[in-house]
């Protein structure tokens, strides 16, 4: 088992934070709007 570069380690936690983050931007106003819709 290799040990992992800081840089990779900190690529994979950047990209899974963004990914939390894209889905709070892009699914909370979707599914708020589409509540309001109903």
């Amino acid at each position: 088992m290799k040990k992992e570069p800081l840089s990779d380690l900190a690529d994979k936690y950047f990209d899974l934070i963004s990914e939390d983050i894209k889905e709070k931007i892009i699914k909370y106003p979707i599914y708020t709007l589409y509540k309001e819709l109903k």
